[in-house]
């Protein structure tokens, strides 16, 4: 019995910047895969296919770790898309080429239609190159959470220029209603006696 063990997983894994050396902690999902043939004990192949797989998960999330976009630079690790154009051409190369080579056997030994064996390229073609988006999408997916930045290194906001807005019209001064005064009465004659000797009447 030979076993084959998928294994797909979330890990945190600790990000720093080759380039501005700005530190993050991010999580970031791995997918491994393991094939084992049983030996002389069939549980310690079963344990050797995990653990085959788990080590292949943990390999991918690396991977993944070296396509994320620092959030300082705004850049790359160095060669990392260098080596993703190399992992997709060898994949695709590498699965074309089995799935190929499996078709025509089958056809000439086993008798199966040969018009099957470029219907098994396609199928390894678009398997390679899914496999690589599918770490692309991974890293562009990554949320980092920041723990430690260079001085200088976080990028400046760019100015941006503001319109002067108009000055806002005076407010309106309130009408105060006048209050109506009365007018003075005439004042009282002096009472005989009193009052400036022109006015007496004595």
């Amino acid at each position: 019995m030979r076993y084959h063990l998928f294994r797909s997983e979330t890990v945190e894994r600790s990000y720093q910047c080759p380039r501005c050396e700005t530190r993050a902690t991010t999580f970031v999902r791995g997918h491994g895969a393991s094939s084992f043939s049983p030996g002389l004990f069939s549980d310690d192949a079963e344990m050797a296919a995990r653990e085959n797989a788990a080590m292949a998960m943990q390999h991918d999330a690396t991977r993944v770790l070296g396509l994320i976009q620092c959030p300082s630079c705004k850049l790359r690790a160095p060669g990392a898309i260098g080596w993703s154009i190399a992992r997709l051409v060898t994949t695709t190369v590498f699965l074309t080429a089995v799935l190929v080579g499996s078709g025509l056997a089958l056809g000439y030994v086993g008798g199966w239609p040969l018009w099957l064996v470029p219907l098994l390229g396609a199928f390894g073609l678009i398997a390679g190159v899914w496999t690589e988006i599918g770490r692309w999408r991974e890293a562009g997916r990554a949320t980092l959470r920041l723990t430690g930045v260079k001085a200088g290194a976080m990028p400046l906001p760019k100015a941006v220029a503001l319109r002067r807005l108009p000055a806002a019209p005076p407010a309106p001064t309130p009408i105060v209603p006048i209050a109506s005064v009365a007018p003075p009465k005439d004042p009282e004659p002096p009472a005989p006696g009193e009052g400036p000797r022109f006015l007496r009447k004595d």
